[in-house]
C-alpha cells in the first residue's frame, strides 16, 4: 500500500497593504490584520482553531480572552503554529495593541523566534518595531522595548534591521513626534552591538541630520551624545557637529539683540524640562507645574517643536478637579490658542471631546474663544461646535487622509441605490457589509447621494437591524442618521428622488404595513409570505420571513 504524499502546510503571506506599521498605529488600523488572517481565502488554521483564537470585537477584554485561548491552544498545537510563522507573528502582533498583553507578547515574540529553525523575512519588523514605538510618550519602566530591540538586532544582525528601525523613526520626524526616548534607544543598541561604518553614515543621514538644530533640549542632548559614540568609532566619519556650549553661544560683552537670543535660549530650555515633566507625570502639584509653565509661555511666540496635547490635556483636567484654578487652565489653553499651530490644536480639541474625563462644557467654552482666534486660518473651516458636531467622530478619525480602502462590493450597492428597481437589494446589501465590517467606511458614499436617497438608507437600513438586533449595528446607523440630519438641505416637499423614491419628508416618516403579496406584481410567489414592507410614494422594502398560514 503505498503511502499518501504529506499534505503541503499553507501559511499567509505578508500583504503590501498591512506592512506599513506606522499607518496601521496612526490609523489604528489593527481590525485589518484580523480581517485579513481569519478571511476564509486566507486563513491557514482549522475552522475549530479558528473559532476560538478569533477576537469577536474590539473591546479589550475580548482581546484578552481571544489571546489568552491562543497561548491554551499553542502548547498542545506547537508545531501547526511553527509551521505557519507568519499568521502567528502577525496574530499575537495585532494583539500588542491591548496594553495588559504588551510584555507578554512580546515576550512570546522572543521564543517563538527563536524556536524557529529557519528566519522568516524581516519585513516583519515594519509590524513590530512601529507597535513597540511609534508613539511621542514612552515609559518603558522597567525595561522591556530596550530588551526586545537587543535581541531583534541580532537576531535579524544590524544590517538587516536598522532599514526598518529608521524606516519607523523617519516617520516619526517627519509627524513631529520624535523623542528623546527613540534615540536613546538607538544609543543603547549602537553601544552593545556591532554597526558598520556604513550604517552609522545611515544613522546620521537619516537621523541625527534631519534633527540638527531641534529645540528640545532632552532630544538635542541625546543627538549630541549619539554623534560622540559615532565619532569616538569612526573618527573619519564627517559628522554635522556645531563646536558650542548650548548655554555660551556669545562673546563676553554681548550686544544687546544677542543677549535677548541667550534669554530666549533659556526660556525655552526651561520651557522644555517643564514639558519634559509633564509628558513623564514627574510633578508633584499641577497647578504649580501649570504656573510655572505659563510663565514661560508668556515669554515666547512660538511653541518648542513638540507636541501642546500632554499640556493641554493637563489643563482641562485641572480645571475639572476640586482645588482647581480655572482662571490658571484658560491662562494656558489661551496662551496655546496664541502661540501654537490652529491645526495642531483643532485635533487635540478634535480628539478631546471623545474623553469621557475631560469636561465637555468647559472644553466647548475654550473651542469657541479658540474659534475667534484660528477659524478664518485653517482650511476648511473647523466644525462650529464640539457639541452640536460629536457625530463626525469617524470623519475625524479619517481626517490625515480620504484615501480609504476601495471595496468594490460597497461601490456596487451603492449604485444599485440608484436605481429603483434594485433599491431594495442595495440597501440589503450594505446592510451586509456593514456588519461583517463595521469598520468599513461609508461616508464617501454617502455624500454622493441625494438627501432623500440617504434617509429612505438610514429608514432601511432601521428597518432591518429592529427585525434581527445587533447593537453594533444600531450604533452605526444611529450615527449615520444623525450625521444626515445635519446635512438636510431647505428644498421643497415637492422633490424627489430621480427615480420614483419618497420626497424628503416623506422618506423621514415611512410606515409599515403587512401585506400577502409578492414585491412585484410579475412574480406570484408559489407559497404565501407575509413581508412587513415599509410603504411611501410607491416606495416598498420587504424585510421578513415566510409567515404559517
Amino acid at each position: 500500500m503505498s503511502r499518501s504524499p504529506r499534505s503541503i502546510v499553507r501559511d499567509v503571506s505578508f500583504p503590501r497593504d498591512l506592512q506599513d506599521g506606522c499607518e496601521i498605529v496612526a490609523k489604528r488600523r489593527y481590525r485589518e490584520i484580523s480581517n485579513y488572517l481569519f478571511d476564509e481565502k486566507n486563513c491557514p488554521i482549522s475552522n475549530q482553531i479558528k473559532s476560538i483564537i478569533e477576537p469577536k470585537s474590539m473591546l479589550p477584554n475580548e482581546l484578552e480572552r481571544s489571546y489568552h485561548s491562543f497561548e491554551s491552544l499553542y502548547q498542545s498545537h506547537y508545531s501547526e503554529f511553527r509551521q505557519r510563522p507568519i499568521f502567528t507573528l502577525l496574530y499575537v502582533a495585532r494583539c500588542m495593541s491591548n496594553k495588559v498583553l504588551f510584555e507578554i507578547i512580546i515576550n512570546f515574540v522572543t521564543d517563538f523566534l527563536q524556536s524557529l529553525e529557519m528566519k522568516i523575512t524581516s519585513d516583519i519588523l515594519d509590524i513590530f518595531i512601529p507597535f513597540c514605538i511609534y508613539k511621542q510618550y514612552i515609559q518603558d519602566n522597567p525595561p522591556v522595548i530596550g530588551p526586545f530591540f537587543d535581541f531583534l538586532t541580532q537576531y535579524y544582525e544590524p544590517s538587516r534591521f536598522l532599514p526598518h528601525f529608521l524606516k519607523c523613526i523617519t516617520a516619526l520626524i517627519e509627524n513631529n513626534m520624535i523623542g528623546h526616548f527613540h534615540i536613546d534607544l538607538l544609543i543603547d543598541l549602537y553601544e552593545k552591538v556591532e554597526f558598520s561604518r556604513i550604517d552609522s553614515q545611515k544613522i546620521i543621514q537619516s537621523i541625527l541630520d534631519p534633527l540638527e538644530g531641534v529645540e528640545t533640549l532632552s532630544l538635542r542632548l541625546a543627538c549630541e551624545t549619539f554623534k560622540k559614540l559615532i565619532a569616538e568609532k569612526y573618527p573619519d566619519l564627517p559628522i554635522h557637529t556645531r563646536e558650542i556650549n548650548i548655554f555660551d553661544h556669545f562673546d563676553n560683552a554681548p550686544s544687546p539683540s544677542s543677549q535677548m537670543m541667550n534669554r530666549s535660549l533659556v526660556v525655552l530650555d526651561q520651557l522644555n524640562n517643564l514639558l519634559d515633566d509633564v509628558e513623564n507625570h514627574s510633578f508633584n502639584s499641577a497647578i504649580f507645574i501649570l504656573s510655572e509653565i505659563l510663565n514661560q509661555l508668556n515669554q515666547i511666540s512660538t511653541f518648542p517643536s513638540r507636541s501642546p496635547r500632554p499640556l493641554f490635556e493637563l489643563a482641562i483636567r485641572t480645571f475639572a478637579t476640586s482645588d482647581s484654578n480655572p482662571d490658571l487652565a484658560y491662562s494656558v489653553i489661551l496662551a496655546l490658542h496664541n502661540i501654537c499651530e490652529p491645526v495642531e490644536i483643532l485635533k487635540i480639541y478634535l480628539n478631546a471631546r471623545n474623553d469621557d474625563s475631560i469636561p465637555l462644557d468647559f472644553l466647548e467654552q475654550c473651542y469657541q474663544l479658540f474659534l475667534k482666534v484660528a477659524y478664518n486660518q485653517i482650511t476648511p473651516h473647523p466644525p462650529s461646535s464640539l457639541i452640536e458636531d460629536q457625530m463626525n467622530d469617524q470623519l475625524q478619525q479619517n481626517s490625515n487622509s480620504r484615501t480609504h480602502q476601495y471595496n468594490p462590493e460597497l461601490k456596487k450597492a451603492f449604485d444599485m441605490l440608484l436605481q429603483w428597481e434594485t433599491a431594495y437589494e442595495a440597501v440589503d446589501l450594505i446592510y451586509k457589509i456593514v456588519e461583517k465590517s463595521p469598520d468599513v467606511y461609508l461616508y464617501d458614499y454617502f455624500d454622493d447621494l441625494e438627501y432623500s436617497q440617504r434617509c429612505y438608507l438610514v429608514q432601511g437600513l432601521h428597518c432591518i437591524q429592529e427585525d434581527k438586533p445587533n447593537p453594533v449595528m444600531a450604533e452605526i446607523i444611529d450615527n449615520l442618521e444623525v450625521y444626515n440630519s445635519k446635512r438636510a438641505p431647505k428644498v421643497t416637499l415637492e422633490s424627489s428622488l430621480d427615480f420614483g423614491s419618497p420626497s424628503q419628508s416623506e422618506a423621514q416618516n415611512l410606515v409599515f404595513e403587512n401585506v400577502n403579496k409578492s414585491p412585484r406584481s410579475d412574480v406570484s410567489p408559489s407559497p404565501s409570505y407575509s413581508r412587513k414592507r415599509m410603504v411611501s410614494n410607491g416606495v416598498s422594502l420587504k424585510t421578513s420571513s415566510r409567515s404559517n398560514h
